[in-house]
């Protein structure tokens, strides 16, 4: 990928441009959880002459701590009047579908020539796309000096996954901690990686009496917040999921989920298993009633969103001082993200 930037110049030569300025590549870090970013979005030449050739050059990373992306898409935007030349073809409407593919390293047949795909990218992976352009005709820009603004969208579907351990101390522990001033809670809270997160705001601890046939009741709680430059595909389903410990001596269960907008996962089981594909997600195969599913609307995250979830802790047969419980939270969305970049086209004297 290195040398497509040489040989994109190279052809530029050949093409008949005369006075080449190189655009300048500005790579632009990413936070190292916050999933697919583009790096960099240039020309391999910022000024060309009318009728000549150009490449747009866009690299899309995905983040060495994220997690997989599947179905990335980029497509340029405002393309016109610059036509897209490929496999020794013009093409004069950027929208028009291969029905051939000369490039096999995208998986771009029956897609608009302005867009390329790749089915998936693992975390720490980039990836270098690229176009070649034809700047208008002398005629069409009446001989003048112009300059154009051409535009991305990345969009990508991504699906993460965070636990949250949940500190459970009977009463009789808890006084006594609390009179000697060594109580600590030792459970731990991770926010989900890419663009938007799943943050836990549980309160902790939680206090249960031992062998109470009664149990206690607690609440999740976690807020989801969009934290990237994009936002969740426009009128797209945003799917979480919590897995609970399996019911047992200390076990817990659902209270009213529906009440909170949860679901069953054989209340939404067509698009759970969409989202997550038994072949990549084995550990949610036999544990379904162990799930909670919920939707939320893209635009319900437009500000930080809170989701709650009740539970009932029994502690029926439970005599230990102190439990932890163990909760996976999976969250999937499709996320798009846009940007532009100058071109300019000078006349022939």
């Amino acid at each position: 990928m290195k040398k497509v930037l040489a040989l994109i110049i190279g052809i530029a030569l050949i093409s008949g441009c005369t006075t080449l300025q190189e655009t300048k590549k500005e790579e632009k870090i990413l936070i190292p959880t916050q999933g697919l970013g583009v790096t960099s979005f240039n020309l391999a030449v910022n000024e060309i002459a009318m009728d000549t050739y150009n490449y747009v050059l866009m690299t899309v990373r995905n983040n060495a701590e994220g997690a997989q992306a599947k179905g990335i898409k980029v497509s340029l935007q405002n393309v016109e009047p610059f036509t897209l030349y490929e496999c020794g073809v013009e093409h004069t409407d950027p929208s028009e579908k291969r029905n051939y593919l000369c490039n096999q390293f995208y998986n771009d047949y029956n897609i608009p020539y302005k867009a390329h795909y790749v089915d998936r990218m693992r975390p720490n992976e980039e990836l270098q796309f690229f176009w070649n352009i034809k700047a208008p005709s002398k005629q069409l820009l009446a001989n003048m000096y112009y300059t154009h603004t051409i535009y991305y969208l990345l969009e990508y579907d991504y699906t993460s996954t965070t636990t949250q351990t949940i500190f459970l101390i009977s009463q009789n522990e808890f006084l006594t901690r609390s009179q000697e001033g060594t109580l600590q809670i030792t459970s731990q809270t991770s926010s989900s990686p890419g663009e938007i997160k799943l943050t836990s705001t549980t309160q902790q601890p939680v206090i249960y009496t031992e062998n109470d046939p009664n149990g206690v009741s607690f609440t999740l709680s976690f807020q989801i917040q969009n934290t990237g430059e994009g936002i969740a595909k426009p009128g797209d389903e945003i799917v979480i999921a919590i897995k609970k410990p399996p019911l047992g001596p200390g076990g817990v269960t659902f209270t009213n989920p529906g009440d909170y907008g949860w679901k069953s996962y054989y209340e939404l089981s067509d698009l759970f298993d969409e989202r997550f594909p038994g072949f990549e997600y084995p550990e949610l195969n036999n544990v379904k009633s162990d799930l909670m599913v919920r939707t939320l609307k893209s635009d319900q995250i437009n500000q930080p969103y809170l989701i709650t979830l009740p539970l009932k802790f029994d502690s029926t047969g439970v005599f230990e001082p102190q439990k932890i419980l163990t909760f996976t939270v999976y969250i999937s969305y499709t996320y798009q993200k846009e940007g532009s970049t100058l071109l300019s086209v000078y006349p022939i004297r």
